[in-house]
């Protein structure tokens, strides 16, 4: 029997045995896997300072792997694949169709990816857990998933502006009427006719195209930087925007936006404390300047960033809760 993981990573594994179970709490159905590590990946190992893969199959270290693969979304309210979901696709080149069949392929000695985070779940057995596993050759650094030229061109033919256009095209103007006449007075000659009135040829219809959506790193700078501007804004005045005199209660469980791959590392926790805690710290130690919207924006990046996509806050643990209070002040606050 190996020894457990002692550390976060990234690391090239070895299938021992794997399983279908359900979650403790909802009954999702889940992926078990047992892997023995087999390299670590140093980003900085290399002889340039490039990153390389580094034997360790000799320690005999083994991790386990827990890949929730449906869950309620947040957006639909629906039960439906997860993210985990997808990765299990990939690395075990199962069609998605059916869990027994997942459960039952022997799989033995395949090999693949497993990142490896701290576990700051309240009351777990270890302090790592496995938060995403990926194919064997899979690029170990954590970067934004992008498009290549082939789906970026699909996307051109797609929504092209002229096609856009084209499918919204205003109907044809109508034909113009034929010239009205007034009938002869008492048999005498008739008057000229009437000219017709010209239509007005319609508008084009304007084109509104739906903004790109915002990743979650993206998202999260761009709070970052309002908040800077705020601040910057409120020193150039001699007189800042005074608080207000309460604490307004924090915000409920919203729509969390989900995007691939694990939120990137928060600050470790050097402490515990409530969600209403956190709060009432962040609003004593917040700039004045600060809207309270920006700071609800804030708060739930923080959530996210800490706790993981989607997560409802009654399921945030007390540390969690001094992290995000901690990262909320380092955005925001006063100094």
């Amino acid at each position: 029997m190996g020894i457990s993981v002692d550390r976060i990573g990234t690391f090239r594994c070895r299938l021992v045995e794997k399983g279908i179970s359900k979650t403790k709490e909802k009954g999702y159905p889940q992926l078990i896997a047992k892997v023995l590590l087999t390299q670590l990946y140093d980003e900085k190992g290399g002889e340039n300072g490039e990153g390389v893969w580094f034997p360790i199959e000799d320690w005999g270290m083994e991790a386990m792997a827990y890949a929730c693969l449906y869950g309620v979304s947040k957006k639909s309210g629906q039960v439906e694949p997860t993210l985990s979901y997808d990765q299990a696709v990939k690395v075990f080149k199962w069609d998605g169709a059916s869990m027994l069949e997942l459960d039952q392929t022997d799989h033995t000695g395949l090999e693949f990816q497993v990142r490896v985070t701290e576990n700051t779940y309240e009351g777990a057995r270890s302090p790592f857990q496995v938060s995403w596993i990926d194919e064997y050759d899979a690029d170990p650094v954590y970067t934004l998933r992008k498009l290549d030229a082939k789906e970026i061109k699909d996307l051109d033919a797609q929504f092209s502006a002229g096609k856009v256009a084209s499918a919204k095209k205003a109907a044809s103007a109508p034909k113009a009427p034929h010239p009205a006449r007034v009938p002869a007075d008492d048999g005498k000659k008739s008057q000229a006719p009437v000219a017709p009135k010209v239509p007005v040829k319609p508008k084009a219809p304007v084109v509104e195209t739906e903004p790109a959506k915002m990743t979650k790193a993206e998202k999260n700078a761009a709070l970052k930087k309002k908040s800077d501007r705020i601040k910057a804004e409120a020193a150039k005045q001699k007189t800042p925007t005074a608080p207000k005199s309460t604490t307004p209660p924090p915000p409920d469980d919203e729509d969390i936006e989900t995007a691939e791959g694990t939120p990137p590392a928060v600050p470790e926790a050097g402490g515990s404390c409530t969600k209403q805690e956190a709060w009432e710290k962040i609003f004593e130690m917040r700039d004045p300047s600060i809207d309270d919207e920006t700071v609800k924006d804030l708060w739930k990046a923080a959530i996210e960033e800490v706790a993981g996509p989607g997560v409802a806050t009654a399921d945030v643990a007390p540390e969690q809760w001094w992290q995000i209070k901690d990262i909320v002040v380092a955005d925001c606050g006063k100094f």
